[in-house]
């Protein structure tokens, strides 16, 4: 393919911090919750222990009834203060991986710093029972 000889005004451009998901069948996702992936379309659900964690939802939505893709829900990306059961305090800041111990609430990982697919993001910061988990970072 040739180089480019003028201006390229088709290129669309996202951050990255906000994707759109296919909401699972009978899912209701509420704002603000842990959003989980699953099945080959990673459909988006409330968090349980085997979806694999996108992010936070947007907004809520309500697919109870609908099929699988019926409804989408926007997932962020970024640093989000989550409840934690306790198991986090600031000795885990920028050293520690936190994963979803529900679809609103977070706990260490099982080896703190060795994320897994699992993961929900890294410990930035610590205020008493509530984790800054900074999603971007899983690896």
């Amino acid at each position: 393919m040739p180089n480019a000889t003028q201006d390229n005004v088709g290129v669309i451009e996202r951050t990255g911090d906000i994707t759109a998901f296919p909401v699972a069948a009978n899912a209701n996702i509420f704002h603000g919750v842990i959003v989980g992936g699953v099945g080959a379309n990673t459909d988006a659900r409330p968090w349980v222990a085997t979806d694999k964690p996108l992010g936070i939802s947007k907004q809520a939505v309500n697919n109870v009834g609908g099929a699988a893709g019926a409804k989408t829900v926007d997932v962020r990306r970024g640093v989000h203060r989550i409840p934690h059961d306790g198991s986090i305090n600031r000795s885990h800041i920028l050293t520690s991986f936190a994963r979803p111990l529900d679809d609103s609430t977070v706990r260490i990982e099982a080896v703190a710093t060795t994320p897994t697919a699992d993961t929900l993001g890294l410990i930035v910061d610590v205020e008493g029972t509530l984790a800054w988990v900074d999603t971007r970072i899983r690896r």
